[in-house]
């Protein structure tokens, strides 16, 4: 088993933001982050070598930052866990580079009150903003935990990690992109839902778009390969059918009625 954070007066927290040819939106993150109320909070960026001028808002911002690194990488996860490696959080939160934290109170909402809600859990996680191709924006609310065992309830930029657990098992980066689904399931099926705290707040902007959803038919696929890896007998069966009939015949069945409005 894994301890949870220590709780002290306030934990620190690390966010970590991923990067690859971010200059369009990596400002806004990093403003996001820097505008946040709560102090004990640090931000890394972990930089894929990018060419477009992503390199120069870092280097503007470097002052801003605990630590950040531009080389080239094995992908998205194997910069996450890099990035872990550098965190000296006890908490870290994964923030990609078109993403923003909500508002200024997103940390301080969770680790800056009275007592201590986040004992004994190893995941805290909220609720998202989607921010969608047409400009406007919807609530995303976390499915009930359960749902776990066929799909990802909360949205991975929003939900907070301790460090230890992260740094014990490390994202499988032989998935590129279900490997934070693998990774939470893993965690469930170890460490059982006492470990996840739902916080009840609002935690991140998610901008539709990004890898998961350019590459539908490769992420389907590794969410499969994650529910029969960590299912056994009739079991993995009822959980594969859930995953098709609530996640993957829905999507294709609005891209089909998309192409043909």
């Amino acid at each position: 088993m894994i301890d949870p954070p220590a709780r002290g007066p306030s934990p620190k927290v690390s966010v970590i933001t991923v990067t690859f040819n971010a200059a369009a939106t990596l400002q806004a993150t990093i403003d996001s982050v820097v505008k946040q109320d709560y102090a004990r909070l640090e931000h890394i960026i972990i930089d894929a070598a990018s060419t477009d001028g992503t390199i120069d808002i870092i280097g503007r911002n470097a002052a801003r930052l605990a630590y950040w690194a531009s080389e080239p990488d094995g992908g998205i996860y194997d910069a996450m866990n890099k990035g872990v490696a550098r965190a000296t959080g006890d908490w870290v939160l994964f923030l990609n580079a078109d993403d923003a934290l909500y508002g200024a109170h997103a940390v301080s909402g969770i680790f800056g009150g009275p007592g201590d809600p986040t004992a004994g859990k190893l995941v805290v996680y909220g609720d998202t903003i989607l921010q969608l191709a047409n400009g406007r924006e919807r609530l995303r609310r976390s499915k009930p935990l359960r749902t776990i065992r066929f799909k990802m309830p909360f949205s991975h930029q929003g939900a907070f990690v301790a460090t230890r657990l992260l740094r014990q098992r490390p994202f499988d980066t032989r998935y590129r992109l279900a490997a934070d689904y693998d990774f939470f399931r893993d965690a469930y099926r170890q460490h059982g839902s006492a470990a996840f705290l739902h916080s009840g707040t609002c935690i991140n902007y998610f901008r539709v778009g990004g890898a998961t959803f350019q590459q539908l038919g490769p992420r389907h696929r590794e969410a499969l390969d994650v529910i029969r890896r960590h299912e056994r007998g009739a079991q993995r069966w009822y959980c594969v059918s859930l995953y098709v009939v609530r996640c993957l015949i829905p999507e294709r069945l609005r891209g089909w009625l998309g192409s043909h409005a």
